[in-house]
């Protein structure tokens, strides 16, 4: 007898929820040379977002547009595990830059299009 995690009946406390998706395992199945035909259409979709916008964007105002949530939620998987910054990070990071603000929130940005920020104001 093993004590150790999974097997298929588990303990009966997942409560029918689906477990995280291991995010290594995950983006390990992807190929390695290029992108999916989802992943393309979600490579599209940011990148026409990011370029209505000179600044940097929050991940949280991508909730917000419809075409990109929609595409996120047939790539990403629903039991979470792997995040949209994940992905952005790992497979379209040579286009899109993901940074901290201020505040310590994640913002995306279509790679060097970045300006410096301001000086702080005093």
């Amino acid at each position: 007898a093993t004590g150790g995690k999974g097997g298929p009946k588990g303990g009966g406390k997942s409560g029918g929820k689906k477990p995280p998706v291991d995010k290594e395992e995950w983006f390990a199945a992807l190929p390695s040379d290029q992108l999916t035909g989802e992943e393309a259409m979600l490579r599209e979709a940011l990148l026409d977002w990011l370029a209505q916008s000179p600044r940097p964007r929050k991940f949280s105002e991508v909730s917000q547009d419809p075409r990109i949530q929609r595409l996120r939620n047939a790539l990403l998987p629903g039991s979470g595990g792997v995040l949209l910054q994940d992905w952005v990070v790992r497979r379209v990071g040579g286009e899109i830059d993901v940074q901290k603000d201020a505040s310590g929130q994640s913002e995306l940005s279509l790679r060097g299009a970045t300006p410096e920020p301001p000086p702080p104001t005093t």
